[in-house]
Formats: C-alpha cells, sequence, structure tokens
C-alpha cells in the first residue's frame, strides 16, 4: 500500500504577515527587540512579492500593501524607542498615504497600540481623535463615536470638541452647542497669556460655536459676531477668523438686501430680546443695521485682513468683494433716488476702505479677478473707474505677459467706449513701467492680436483641407520670432503661488508650415505656433459667425472654479473630480484662439466605428424618411423602431481601446466620474447643443471632455426644435458607465457635484456676474429683437441678461421649474429622469441623435 501524507493547505500571504505583525507586537510587549526585528524582515519578505506585481498595475492597486508596510515599520520604530521620530513623521506618513479610512485606519491602529505598549496614554488619545475625525469624515460616525469615546477616557484635550462635531451632525444640534460652550469655557478658565497654542485653539473653537449658532439661528448675531471677533483677537495671524468674520458681515448684508422692510433686530432667533436703535455704525457692527451696505466697511476690512496673511480664500473673496463694491456704487449714481442712496459718510468708509484693500494686497492677487475687473470697465461711477483703470495699469505693467491676453483684445472690441478705455489702459501701463521690454511685449501684443484676428476670418477655398503658412500666413509669419509669450493655459495661470519670471515664458517663435482646416461650417484654422521652448504648441483660429467666443472663455473660467471648489471638497478630491479644461482667448467678440486639446475622439465617431465594424449600416435618411410617413407618437416610433436599429456600443469600444483589465476599469471610472461632473456643471450654466461631436473623450485616460460652448445660458430650449434634456445621458453613454449605470458611481458624483455647486453660489454667481455687465452679442440682439429699445447707458444693465442669470442662480437653489427647491438628491433624480425620459428624447432634433 502507499501511504498518501495529507496534503498542507497553502497560507496565504495575508495570513503570514498577519502572523509575523503579531510576532512583532509579542517581541515588543516582551521588550525583546531581536524578536521585533525578526518579525519586521519577514514581514518585508511576505510583502515583496505581492508588492512587486501591485505595483506594475498603479498606485490604487498597491495601496493595501503600502498601508500594510506603514503598519509594520510604525512597530519597528516605537520598539526601538524612537518615540520622537515616530511622531515626527507620522503626519508625513499618513499624509502620502489614500485618504480613505481601509487604508489608515490599520496604521493609526498600530500607532495606538504601539503607544499604550509605551506607557503614552495621552498620546495614544491624541491618536484616537485622529481615527475619530479620519472615520467622520468618511462618513463611519459609529466607529466615529467608537474613536472619541476611547479617547475621552484617555484624557485626551479635544475629545469632548470631536463627539459634539458629531452630536451636531447627527442632528442633536442643541447639545453639541451645549458642550461647546462648556469646553470653551472650561478652556478660558486655564488659558496662559503666553500659551500660543492653546489661544489656537480656543480660536478654533470660537469659530466653530459661532458658525453652528449661525446654522440653528440659536443666539442673536451680535453674540455670532462677538465668537468670531474674539477668534480673531485670540490667532491674528490666522486667515479663518478674518474670513469667517467678514463673510458672517456678508451673510446679514445680503439677508438685510433679501428683506428690505425689515427692521432692525427682526432677524434675531426667537426669544432673543432686540438691542435698542443704535446709530448706523453702531448698529452695523452689532448685525442690526438697517441698511445693507452698512455691512459693506467691515466685510471690506476683514476679509482684506484675510488676504494680507494668506492667500488661502481668495477665490471666495475678492471676486464677491468687487461685486459688492460695484453694486454699492452703482447705488451712488445721480440718477437713483437720494432715499436709496447711500449717505456721504458710508461712501467715505466704502472709498477709504477699497483704497485700503488695493494698497495693502500685491498685485499678484489681483490678476486672479481680470475677466471681472474688465468687464466692469463702463460702470458710471467715475470713482469705481477711475481705481479700476489704475489697477489694471498697474497689473498690466508689472505682468505683461499674462494681463495682455485679458487687456489688448478688448482695445479690438466693437463697443468704441470700452474699447477706447483698454486703449487708455496700455498707454498708461507702458507709463507706469517705465520699461522698454514692457513697451516691446505690449507693442508686439497689439499688432499680433490684429493678425490673428485677420487669420481668423480670412476666407479658404472650399474643399480645401490644408493651407500653407508661407503663402496663406505672410502677415502672420512676419510678426515672429515676438517677444508675446504664448498663451497656453499653463502660462496664464492665475494663481498667486505659481506665477514664474517674465524670463521663464515661453514665447512665439515661428509657425509651422502645415496649417490644418478643420472640414466645420467656418473653417477653424489649426495652426501650430513654434515657443522658445522647441516644441509645439497648438491652437484653434476661430470664428464664430453666429456666437460669441467670450461665451466660451467664460465657461473655462467657470470651470476653473469649479475645479478648485472640488478640490477643496475631501470626498470629491478623493475622487479625483475634475473638469478638463484648456485655455479659450477672445480677440474681439467673434474671433479667438482656442487651445488644442490631443487625443481627443468624439463619441458619434466612437459608437459609429462600433457600429461599422458589426455591420449595422443603419444610416440617418432613412430614419428620416420613416419618420415622416409614421402612424405612431413619437415616443412609440423612439421607443419601438429606432431604438432597437442601434444597440448599444459604446462599452465595447472601451473594452477594444483598453485591453487591459485594470486601465479598463480605470478609464471607465474616469469616463463616468467626469460625464457626471459635467452634467451637473453643465446643467447649472444651461450647455445645450451636446450632440456627438460637442462630446469626446481623451484617449490617454478615458476622461470626458466637453468643446463648444455657442449654447449656454439654456439658448437650446428657445431653438426652433428645443432642448428638453438638461444633459446628454443617452443609452450608449449609460452603457459605457457600467451596469449599475446610471445608479452607483455617475449618480453619487452627480450627487456630490451638485452639492458643491449649490454650497458656493456666491463665489460662482460671481464669476458669471461678468456677463451682465459685458454682456454678449445675442444677448442685446435678444432685447432688440423683441422690440425693446437698447439702452444708452453704456452700462446699463441688459434685462435678458439678469433674467438669465436669475434662472442660473434659482438652479444653484434647488430650483427646478416653478416648483419648490429640491434637495440634492431630489434635484439629481430629477435631472436623470428627464435626461433618459423617452418623451423627452424623442422630441429632440434629429441631428442630436438621441437615439444613440
Amino acid at each position: 500500500m502507499v501511504d498518501v501524507q495529507p496534503r498542507q493547505k497553502a497560507v496565504s500571504w495575508e495570513a503570514k504577515y498577519e502572523r509575523h505583525l503579531g510576532e512583532m507586537f509579542l517581541g515588543f510587549r516582551r521588550r525583546e527587540e531581536s524578536l521585533v526585528i525578526r518579525g519586521f524582515n519577514d514581514a518585508v519578505k511576505t510583502l515583496t512579492q505581492p508588492l512587486a506585481s501591485a505595483s506594475l498595475v498603479g498606485y490604487r492597486q498597491a495601496a493595501d500593501l503600502l498601508s500594510r508596510a506603514h503598519c509594520a515599520l510604525v512597530v519597528l520604530d516605537a520598539a526601538k524607542g524612537e518615540h520622537e521620530p515616530l511622531l515626527a513623521c507620522m503626519e508625513d506618513r499618513v499624509g502620502a498615504m489614500s485618504p480613505s479610512l481601509r487604508f489608515r485606519e490599520p496604521v493609526l491602529a498600530c500607532r495606538i497600540t504601539s503607544l499604550q505598549l509605551l506607557g503614552k496614554r495621552h498620546e495614544a488619545g491624541e491618536m484616537f481623535i485622529k481615527l475619530a475625525k479620519l472615520a467622520r469624515k468618511s462618513g463611519n460616525q459609529g466607529a466615529a463615536m467608537a474613536a472619541s469615546n476611547r479617547a475621552l477616557a484617555m484624557g485626551a484635550e479635544n475629545a469632548v470638541v470631536e463627539i459634539a462635531k458629531l452630536q451636531f451632525i447627527r442632528g442633536y444640534k442643541r447639545d453639541a452647542i451645549n458642550m461647546l460652550s462648556k469646553e470653551i469655557i472650561r478652556s478660558e478658565e486655564c488659558l496662559s497669556e503666553n500659551d500660543r497654542d492653546a489661544k489656537i485653539r480656543l480660536a478654533s473653537l470660537r469659530l466653530r460655536l459661532g458658525r453652528w449658532s449661525e446654522i440653528t439661528k440659536s443666539i442673536a448675531p451680535s453674540e455670532i459676531l462677538d465668537n468670531y471677533r474674539n477668534a480673531t483677537f485670540l490667532a491674528p495671524e490666522s486667515e479663518k477668523p478674518s474670513y469667517m468674520l467678514g463673510r458672517y458681515f456678508d451673510v446679514l448684508l445680503t439677508e438685510t438686501l433679501q428683506a428690505p422692510n425689515e427692521k432692525p433686530g427682526s432677524l434675531l432667533p426667537a426669544g432673543a430680546r432686540a438691542q435698542p436703535m443704535l446709530p448706523a455704525e453702531f448698529s452695523a457692527r452689532e448685525g442690526t443695521a438697517s441698511s445693507a451696505f452698512e455691512y459693506l466697511p467691515y466685510i471690506l476690512e476683514n476679509w482684506s485682513n484675510s488676504l494680507h496673511l494668506s492667500v488661502r480664500y481668495i477665490h471666495q473673496v475678492l471676486p464677491r468683494m468687487l461685486t459688492l463694491w460695484f453694486s454699492f456704487y452703482e447705488l451712488t449714481n445721480g440718477e437713483i433716488a437720494a432715499a436709496t442712496r447711500p449717505s456721504h459718510e458710508l461712501q467715505k468708509k466704502v472709498r477709504r476702505g477699497m483704497n485700503e484693500v488695493v494698497e495693502k494686497l500685491p498685485k499678484s492677487v489681483w490678476l486672479t479677478t481680470m475677466p471681472q475687473l474688465i468687464s466692469r470697465l463702463l460702470h458710471p461711477s467715475k470713482q469705481v473707474v477711475e481705481v479700476l483703470m489704475d489697477l489694471l495699469a498697474a497689473l498690466v505693467a508689472a505682468y505683461p505677459d499674462q494681463a495682455l491676453w485679458y487687456v489688448v483684445p478688448v482695445t479690438r472690441s466693437a463697443d468704441s467706449e470700452r474699447a477706447a478705455r483698454a486703449r487708455s489702459i496700455v498707454k498708461s501701463a507702458v507709463s507706469l513701467a517705465k520699461s522698454k521690454r514692457v513697451a516691446e511685449v505690449l507693442g508686439a501684443g497689439g499688432t499680433l492680436v490684429k493678425e490673428l484676428i485677420r487669420v481668423c476670418i480670412q476666407g479658404v477655398p472650399q474643399r480645401t483641407r490644408m493651407i500653407k503658412a508661407s503663402s496663406a500666413l505672410k502677415g502672420l509669419l512676419r510678426l515672429f520670432p515676438s517677444p508675446v509669450a504664448i498663451p497656453t493655459q499653463k502660462a496664464l495661470s492665475c494663481q498667486p503661488e505659481s506665477f514664474v519670471d517674465g524670463d521663464s515664458h515661453v514665447r512665439f517663435q515661428g509657425v509651422d508650415e502645415e496649417v490644418v482646416l478643420m472640414p466645420s461650417l467656418m473653417k477653424p484654422k489649426k495652426v501650430s505656433f513654434l515657443g522658445s521652448d522647441g516644441r509645439k504648441h497648438v491652437f484653434l483660429c476661430k470664428r464664430e459667425d453666429s456666437g460669441d467666443m467670450r461665451k466660451d472663455a467664460r465657461l473655462m473660467d467657470f470651470a476653473r472654479v469649479v475645479n478648485r471648489l472640488l478640490m477643496k471638497d475631501s470626498q470629491s478630491r478623493q475622487r479625483s473630480l475634475s473638469l478638463r479644461t484648456y485655455e479659450v482667448l477672445p480677440l474681439n467678440e467673434e474671433c479667438g484662439l482656442v487651445e488644442w486639446v490631443d487625443n481627443l475622439v468624439s463619441i458619434r465617431a466612437a459608437y459609429l466605428n462600433m457600429y461599422r465594424s458589426k455591420g449595422f449600416t443603419t444610416s440617418f435618411q432613412e430614419i428620416m424618411k420613416a419618420k415622416e410617413v409614421k402612424t405612431c407618437s413619437d415616443v412609440e416610433f423612439f421607443d419601438e423602431f429606432v431604438t432597437p436599429l442601434f444597440p448599444v456600443m459604446l462599452h465595447s469600444f472601451f473594452v477594444r481601446k483598453y485591453r487591459d483589465p485594470s486601465t479598463w476599469i480605470e478609464a471607465r471610472r474616469r469616463f463616468t466620474r467626469s460625464v457626471a461632473v459635467w452634467s451637473m456643471t453643465g446643467y447649472i450654466v444651461g450647455l445645450g447643443d451636446r450632440h456627438g461631436e460637442n462630446i469626446t473623450i481623451e484617449m490617454s485616460t478615458g476622461t470626458c471632455v466637453h468643446v463648444d460652448f455657442a449654447c449656454m445660458f439654456d439658448k437650446g430650449l428657445t431653438l426652433k426644435v428645443p432642448e428638453l434634456v438638461p444633459f446628454r445621458l443617452t443609452r450608449n453613454l449609460i452603457d459605457a458607465m457600467g451596469i449599475h449605470a446610471p445608479e452607483g458611481a455617475f449618480r453619487r458624483v452627480s450627487e456630490m457635484t451638485l452639492a458643491c455647486l449649490r454650497q458656493n453660489k456666491e463665489t460662482l454667481m460671481s464669476v458669471l456676474e461678468t456677463f451682465l455687465h459685458d454682456p454678449l452679442v445675442e444677448w442685446n440682439t435678444s432685447s432688440l429683437s423683441k422690440g425693446k429699445a437698447s439702452s444708452s447707458k453704456p452700462n446699463a444693465k441688459n434685462a435678458y441678461a439678469v433674467r438669465t442669470l436669475r434662472a442660473v442662480e434659482m438652479k444653484l437653489e434647488g430650483i427646478v421649474g416653478s416648483g419648490l427647491a429640491l434637495s440634492i438628491e431630489g434635484q439629481v433624480q430629477r435631472l436623470i429622469h428627464e435626461a433618459t425620459s423617452s418623451e423627452n428624447l424623442s422630441k429632440m432634433y434629429a441631428g442630436w441623435m438621441a437615439w444613440v
């Protein structure tokens, strides 16, 4: 007989790792360093092979293994008695890891256990606080409360605050405020005059109490303001207290504007005692002003202080501050009734406050608001125009490479007065700079803009696909090499922390001989400019026959603001949510440059390619002929005749293009998320004409990229065949997202994006406000076509523009149609329903191809 030995079950690497980590903790507890080191070496050897395999795929696949390696290293450092290095490098270690609870929790747990074995009870409690914060931000309230209670038992300083945060999230707001108030009293009783860290902590508590009280309206505005003011005294070097104080004054201003007939103190919470009537200055300081703009000097003062300390809140503060300043001086116009005109004393305060803002802030900060500043060149107030033109001249003189692309094109504007003021700014900048280089750059920039406009409007023979630069663009070639910087998105980045020295910009050196003509009606020209860096920089020289290039530029500005807001949201940042942007530069109202994006494939080309490969030959003309003789309803024709002729194919396109499974799943994930972000953003700005050529896929990543923004602000609803869907979400797009779509990732990302947009309504409206004061050509045409006299005032608000922006504002408030405001989830649900409804899709114009 053959002696058959039982086969031993293979032990997985996970089980081996857990055993070795356990050996390390055992050695640590016994104070046997050799056992700890041996366990660490064995753990690392166990992780080496799976880590090598996972690293070939990408960081996401290796994140779990790296987390385990971090755990082993934490135990090793602690066992060696390297306590200080352990505390010093832990933040950097955790910060370099994936931000999810799944990966960071094991590392924090190992650190907590190690600190407990070292007898460091207080430090272990602080680690429980970190774990509680991580769990809370990940939405795991149960784990967060458990960690907070453990921290409280260990005497951690911020345990009570963390529990209060959880109570507030759970809806027990009154209990949370009481807990926080008691903690503030306790902290104040033991506060030392020289304890800077304790003061910063107390300032943070005051800010939170003020914010919670503001949300619940549980105390009077004066008490909320006191909390914010106390925070500014406690942490004078921090930008956040001044920002929060200015923000609340702005809230009071907005509430007063919305309730103009309310008396001071009428906005107090129920049961609060109204303060006696005070002079205007003191009533505004206490939050009970009867005139909204009495708050403006305090807003300017505090936001200026915040920006002076840090540019952290620049994109929330500066556009809003300018909007309020412009609006205030519109009320000082001599044609405004004296009863509603601000007092001379208030005008002096605002003038003095804004002058201090302009003088205090670095010039680089103002570059972030160039479109907004230029849109108000025709402001009715002479004082505002003077400050504005001086500021713009200083910006052009200091940053000619970036600023010229905003100011010089305005000198070619169809509005003669706007163009004249832009020319005056350029002239003042040359005089102010007293630099030969600035004069050369601006002079060359003016000539280049003029020639680029000529290239945009230059006619070409029909059926021509390519022209030679040496024969067709002689005027442009004569300008090179040029001292003007090539206007790529990177070069024109208006982030104060990323400005580069003028000598570092890439400048025009020439033009590639081959100029490609695009097949669309207006024949835009794809021109490759040769840069001083030796590379080609491709732009589309484009003319809009019936549109306005400023629309595309402002949409890109809007998209960049959305990207910054998404980056500040932890969940959005974790998912890398963003819109793919590129530079769009208007040269005048109808001509402009569009930065070329490589590796784009339109979704129309993608699914038509798949249909041909599968043998589906039904043509567009056949469908039109069938529609003309149909005897059923539009919905029945759409669902029962057209749709079956075009089976979904976009998922097959992804499978064919991304052969590797991990690359395919990552491309599909990016596609789904980017479609969701674009859908919500496009809905807010009323982006239409989303046919298959205007939605593309960046093949290197799978990211969705939208192009051509001529149809914005719900213009699609006014077409001969109205567009009834809020965004494109047809069967092929859903098919590419996976079997659960549009549920799952698409819906979740849509909710996150819409929540972010709604929370930052004021910031987004400040970007779109430029349309109100520099109205699009078609908006002026709309007013005239409806029989309305065009205002002779250069800055008169176009009624069509006001209505259009109000529609955007209503969307950001959750109002759909004429109904009540919906929740985030309710608004997304309604939008998805409207976008996928056969009733709506069957009524779309034929060229939109709603059936694919």
